[in-house]
């Protein structure tokens, strides 16, 4: 810092003036460090969730079959008497869901308002023995909804357990 000294007559009154001069462009950058911290300081660092991303599924059916993944491609669908169907075949297997038509709710599964239907291209399994079934859009152009069935055959007293089963079709 360089100080420059001029004579002057009254060289206390000069020294005193630099002095406050100094002493207020201290305290002047003083209370600007410090409001500048203050606003950094107060500021958050806003907290970024994990997301998971969203999976987008078309025109499909997704199950735990025993505990095995089954999915299957909704290949055709049909509204007839009020019954909606639709249709979906995996790997030598399909699955039908009936259901009355523009209905939305849930399903007790032994009520047989909806019926869960699954084949492996042997045996059927199509009773409703018990559990849930919800359907959160049904319409003409759009069908989506969730279910946790158990199933029985028509032909032996062999079961299905259907669990985070959900249905796509738009």
């Amino acid at each position: 810092m360089t100080v420059w000294f001029f004579v002057f007559p009254n060289k206390g009154l000069v020294l005193g003036v630099l002095n406050t001069f100094i002493m207020k462009t201290k305290k002047r950058l003083l209370v600007c460090t410090v409001l500048v911290l203050l606003v950094f300081g107060s500021c958050k660092k806003e907290d970024h969730e994990e997301t998971q991303p969203t999976v987008i599924v078309s025109n499909e059916i997704t199950t735990k079959m025993d505990g095995q993944n089954w999915s299957g491609e909704i290949f055709s669908w049909a509204t007839s008497g009020g019954t909606r169907q639709i249709n979906a075949t995996g790997i030598n297997s399909s699955m039908q869901i009936f259901m009355p038509e523009d209905t939305t709710g849930t399903f007790d599964a032994a009520d047989n308002v909806i019926t869960v239907s699954y084949s492996d291209g042997t045996t059927t399994w199509s009773n409703n023995v018990s559990g849930e079934v919800r359907i959160t859009a049904n319409s003409d152009a759009h069908v989506e909804g969730e279910f946790e069935v158990v199933l029985a055959s028509y032909f032996n007293s062999d079961t299905l357990t259907f669990t985070s089963g959900t249905f796509y079709f738009k």
